[in-house]
């Protein structure tokens, strides 16, 4: 909101999984957000559903972080579809 802080909706930090693939390979990233309803996918498995009525329009946004320290990593994100369905 407006002056707010950012608050991720899956709960206080990013979550983790083990099926983001490593080493250069590429992944599927979807969102899909019907009415307060949030899923969210990697390679096609579910990761997040949430219900979420703060917002009824807006923009996107996208992010990424590593969790140890010295890591490093490159992150691209191409094909971007966003679609009303």
């Amino acid at each position: 909101v407006k002056g707010g802080s950012l608050e991720p909706l899956t709960g206080p930090a990013m979550l983790r999984t083990p099926l983001l693939r490593r080493g250069g390979s590429d992944n599927q990233l979807l969102a899909v957000c019907q009415g307060s309803e949030l899923a969210f996918y990697i390679n096609g498995e579910q990761v997040a559903l949430v219900e979420d009525d703060t917002f009824d329009s807006g923009d996107i946004g996208m992010a990424a972080g590593l969790l140890g320290q010295g890591e490093t990593t490159i992150v691209w994100f191409d094909d971007l579809l966003v679609s009303e369905p």
